[in-house]
């Protein structure tokens, strides 16, 4: 139990660490993409837009290597569907589903080699329901019951 606890707390720091938003950022518009830069002139983030009136699109996300690292669609300002993270190397790393949002759905992290690292599911924005680790071969190493984001 102590394993997928401090598994899902890692995973959950490094998804805080993907604001869109820097101190340090610069933005620029044109007419479909919004654009935000390092203060190296990198590109940070890039909102391309699908509708203008309803601020929806595919926001993408971009690590101080230029390397894409994490894309999600946006309606109404708000994410909606999968946030999908990559690693430096391009692989998926961690998904993430969101209404309105708010975490709604099971979030997959992923080892390397594609297989599911561990499962947690989400219900309005918090832990609800069954949580799983899984060992490197796909096997299902421990499985962790959620009620209101506690562990029974």
């Amino acid at each position: 139990m102590r394993y997928i606890l401090s598994t899902i707390f890692m995973v959950l720091i490094f998804a805080g660490c993907s604001s869109t938003q820097s101190p340090n950022a610069s933005t620029s518009k044109s007419d479909n993409v919004i654009r935000e830069y390092y203060t190296g002139g990198g590109l940070l983030s890039e909102l391309i837009i699908t509708d203008k009136e309803t601020q929806s699109g595919i926001l993408k996300r971009y690590g101080y290597d230029q390397k894409l690292t994490s894309t999600v669609e946006v309606r109404h300002g708000k994410k909606n569907g999968i946030e999908t993270m990559y690693d430096p190397d391009g692989r998926v790393i961690l998904k993430t589903p969101f209404a309105n949002g708010i975490q709604q759905g099971v979030q997959t992290a992923y080892y390397a080699n594609g297989s599911p690292m561990f499962t947690v599911t989400y219900v309005n924005g918090i832990k609800h329901g069954p949580a799983k680790s899984y060992l490197a071969d796909g096997n299902i190493k421990e499985t962790i019951m959620f009620e209101n984001d506690r562990p029974r």
